[in-house]
C-alpha cells in the first residue's frame, strides 16, 4: 500500500507521511491533491522504498527510474566532508592555546608534536576527497564515504603519539 508521498524539490525531495488513511472511494491521486502542494512534481511510494538510514537524508533525490528514493553520492560525500571538517576544526581550535603556550615557552618538543598533529588534522579530509562519488545508490561508495569520512578519525589523531616526527596511532610501538 502506498503511504508516503515524495515531492521533488530544487534541493532533493520532501517526504510526506499523511496522518490519515486514504478515504474510502478516493484514489491515491485524489487524496494526494489534498496533501501535496498544488503544482508539485510528486509520486506515491511504499515506506520500504525510502532509504534504510537517514544518515544522508539531505542527499535524497528522486532521479532514477527505480521505485526507491535515490541517494546522490556527490551530496552524501559533501555532507560527510562537512561533518569531518566540523570535528577537525573544533580540534584545531582546541590546540590553538596549546600552540601559543608552546611558542611562549619556546618548547621545541611540544611545538613539533603540535605541528605534526595539526598537519594530520588538516590532511584528514584528503582520503574522503579522493573517493569518486558520482551517480546514485551505490552501497559500496556510500560505505566508503562513511569509513573514509568518519569524524572519529579526528579523535584518533588527538589520541595518537608523535614519535620521531611521525604520528603513531594507537600509541607508540
Amino acid at each position: 500500500m502506498y503511504r508516503v508521498f515524495v515531492v521533488k524539490t530544487e534541493n532533493g525531495v520532501t517526504v510526506m507521511w499523511p496522518t490519515s488513511a486514504v478515504p474510502e472511494g478516493m484514489s491515491i491521486e485524489e487524496f494526494a491533491l489534498t496533501v501535496v502542494p498544488e503544482g508539485s512534481d510528486w509520486r506515491a511510494i511504499k515506506p520500504l522504498e525510502l532509504p534504510n538510514s537517514r544518515e544522508f537524508r539531505n542527499a535524497w533525490v528522486d532521479v532514477t527510474p527505480e521505485p526507491q528514493i535515490d541517494i546522490d553520492l556527490a551530496k552524501a560525500k559533501e555532507i560527510q566532508l562537512e561533518r569531518l571538517r566540523a570535528a577537525r576544526n573544533a580540534e584545531l581550535a582546541a590546540t590553538d592555546g596549546l600552540l601559543a603556550r608552546a611558542l611562549e615557552q619556546n618548547n621545541a618538543a611540544e611545538l613539533e608534536k603540535l605541528r605534526v598533529k595539526r598537519q594530520a588534522l588538516r590532511d584528514v579530509t584528503e582520503e574522503l576527497k579522493a573517493v569518486p562519488a558520482g551517480g546514485y545508490n551505490d552501497e559500496a561508495v556510500i560505505n566508503e564515504i562513511k569509513v573514509k569520512g568518519d569524524p572519529a578519525k579526528v579523535e584518533e589523531i588527538k589520541q595518537a603519539e608523535v614519535v620521531g616526527g611521525q604520528l603513531v596511532k594507537g600509541g607508540a610501538k
